[in-house]
Parts: C-alpha cells; sequence; structure tokens
C-alpha cells in the first residue's frame, strides 16, 4: 500500500503534472495548427471554385471534410487523447488541492466527445482498443472526484500507470509509425495536396488576379505559409520530420517518466523523479521551440 507521508510529497506530485500539462500544451498545439492549415487550404480552395466559372464549389467543399480525416485518425479523437492526459494531470493537482468540483465538468464533457465518436449506424469510428484505453482513464478520473476521497484517489492516480502509458502510446502512434505511414503523415500529405490545387488555380487565374489583386496576394501568402509548414513536417527519405520526430520524444520520456513517478511520486526524497523530470522538461521545450520553428 503507497502511505502519503506528508504535504511535502504534494511537490513531486505537482512538478509531474505541471510538466505533463505543458507536454499536452504542446501537442494540442500542433494538432490545432495543422487543423488550421489544412482548413485555410481548403477555404482557399472554394473561395477560387466560386471565383472561376469553372470551378466546382461542392467538389472543394467535400475536399475540406477530408481535414478532419477518418477512422483512427480522426482529428478529434487525437483532441480527446490529448485532453485525457491533460485531464489526468488536472486532477492530480485538484485532488492535491482539494478542488475536485474544478476539473468534473471537463471530464464529463470528454468522455461525451469520446462516446459520440460514432458512425450513422451508432459504431464506433475508432479502433476499440484504442477507444478502451482512453475511456478507461477517464472513467477513472470520474469515479475518483464521485468517491472524493483526497488520499485514497490520490493513490489510486498514482498507480495508474499501465492505463496512463496506453493512452499515451495511442497518441504517439497517431505522430510516428514505425510499421507504415503515420496518420500524422497521410494528413500532411492531404493539406499539401489541397494546397497544391490552390496554388495551380492561382497560377491558372489571371482574370482574378487582375480583378481582385490584394485578395489574390493574400492566398498566395496562405499558399506560402502552409507550403513551408509542411515541408518542416513531412517524412522525407523514410524519416519522420523534424517536428513529429520531437513531439515523440516528448511523449516517449513522459512515457519513461511514469514508472518512476509510481515509485517516487509518494516518498519524502522523490531524487530519482525529479531527475526523470529534467530530460522529460527538456523533451518537451525542443518539441515546442520545433512546432513554432516551423511556421
Amino acid at each position: 500500500m503507497l502511505a502519503l507521508a506528508g504535504c511535502a510529497n504534494y511537490k513531486a506530485i505537482t512538478n509531474f503534472a505541471g510538466e505533463t500539462t505543458k507536454m499536452t500544451g504542446a501537442v494540442r498545439q500542433e494538432i490545432q495548427q495543422v487543423a488550421k492549415l489544412c482548413n485555410d487550404a481548403a477555404d482557399v480552395r472554394v473561395l477560387l471554385s466560386e471565383s472561376t466559372p469553372t470551378g466546382d464549389v461542392e467538389a472543394a467543399k467535400e475536399l475540406k471534410k477530408s481535414c478532419g480525416l477518418t477512422g483512427d485518425a480522426t482529428v478529434a479523437f487525437q483532441d480527446v487523447t490529448v485532453d485525457t492526459l491533460e485531464l489526468y494531470a488536472r486532477t492530480l493537482l485538484a485532488m492535491v488541492d482539494d478542488k475536485q468540483f474544478e476539473v468534473r465538468s471537463s471530464i464529463q464533457g470528454t468522455a461525451k466527445k469520446l462516446g459520440a465518436l460514432k458512425d450513422k449506424d451508432g459504431a464506433s469510428i475508432v479502433n476499440p482498443k484504442k477507444v478502451t484505453a482512453v475511456a478507461s482513464v477517464l472513467s477513472l478520473l470520474a469515479d475518483v472526484l464521485v468517491k472524493a476521497e483526497r488520499e485514497e484517489g490520490i493513490r489510486r492516480l498514482v498507480a495508474a500507470g499501465p492505463d496512463l502509458v496506453a493512452n499515451a502510446r495511442v497518441l504517439r502512434n497517431f505522430f510516428v509509425d514505425e510499421a507504415q505511414q503515420s496518420n500524422y503523415d497521410g494528413w500532411l500529405t492531404t493539406t499539401a495536396r489541397v494546397s497544391r490545387g490552390s496554388e495551380i488555380s492561382v497560377g491558372m487565374g489571371k482574370p482574378m488576379a487582375v480583378a481582385e489583386p490584394i485578395r489574390t496576394a493574400e492566398m498566395r501568402r496562405q499558399i506560402g505559409v502552409t507550403s513551408k509548414a509542411i515541408d518542416s513536417r513531412l517524412a522525407k527519405a523514410g524519416k519522420a520530420g523534424d517536428v513529429p520526430t520531437k513531439i515523440v520524444a516528448a511523449i516517449d520520456a513522459w512515457i519513461a517518466s511514469v514508472p518512476v513517478f509510481q515509485q517516487e511520486a509518494l516518498k519524502s526524497d522523490p531524487r530519482a523523479l525529479l531527475n526523470q523530470l529534467d530530460d522529460f522538461r527538456t523533451k518537451t521545450l525542443e518539441a515546442r521551440d520545433a512546432i513554432e520553428a516551423g511556421f
């Protein structure tokens, strides 16, 4: 039985939770940025289709739907996975501060989003094993809050390592898949295809350039931004791009810290955990720098 040996132990827990939220924040930023890239590129296609006599507006709108991806790659599922890891950290902090009410509604909202990932027939659009990996963590968080037993709740959260690692591996697999093209790389390829079509259309749309030079210049600027961002992220010669490589390094450092956290979070001198968090912190900063430099 893990024993809480006074409030001094909470420093290790709050440090782990704090570094976890920094990592999830960086990953969330990347998912949001790439989603915006794809949607902005698709919006340019729609505008171009509306501005030319031969433009297929409905086809352009269908192309925009592809930015949300499908199946295990569904962007909404990646959002839920990131949210779940962050909610774990926030729940740890809430239990330490005895402010469980502050995260209850967020957990319920994320569980609802996970449950909504179904097709028109009510079947899950995501691999059931991946859904279970995420749902098990959300279920634990909800149960800990409902019972509102502070010390016992903290013990249960600290002991949840295997489920947490399974959740993180789902997220990791989105960014880099050693066996095949990752869903993230496929997302970038879709975005590049959408943007490239817009570039060709703008280049051919001389009447539009004459009639609407400012609008055309803005479209070209957006296409350039998209091209630069994608280039720093796409895999080349079989190697993952710099951004996903650094994101996965941060996720791996977090995964490596979980068993150390389980062993030392409730000790009076969790030195090994704090050393492990130093490496995790460095990897998260490197990922964040790569994300921000890729634009």
